[in-house]
């Protein structure tokens, strides 16, 4: 598998080179790192930035996870996401 790596994550990692680096991944084995991206927000601004892994899906794979961002007093806003979300996934919980 092929990971990209936020700043962050090579500072954590000690990483002095970077690109071409082998590591092992807990869950998904051996990765290798083909590239580096600038610190971004996966959160909010008050979480800070920390290391990132990026990877792409395999076939056959979806999100475990799904962020949603609904403004205060949005009507209907929680009902749109899941019906959305019944239509994509029927089985999985929402």
């Amino acid at each position: 598998a092929r990971v990209m790596l936020n700043e962050a994550a090579v500072e954590q990692l000690d990483l002095q080179r970077p690109v071409g680096a082998g590591l092992n991944w807990e869950g998904v084995g051996s990765v290798t790192v083909i590239g580096v991206v600038e610190n971004f927000n996966v959160q909010n601004a008050r979480a800070g930035l920390g290391p990132v892994v990026l990877r792409a899906l395999q076939p056959g794979e979806w999100f475990r996870s799904v962020s949603v961002r609904l403004a205060a007093g949005a009507s209907g806003g929680l009902s749109a996401v899941r019906s959305a979300w019944e239509e994509v996934l029927p089985d999985a919980p929402c």
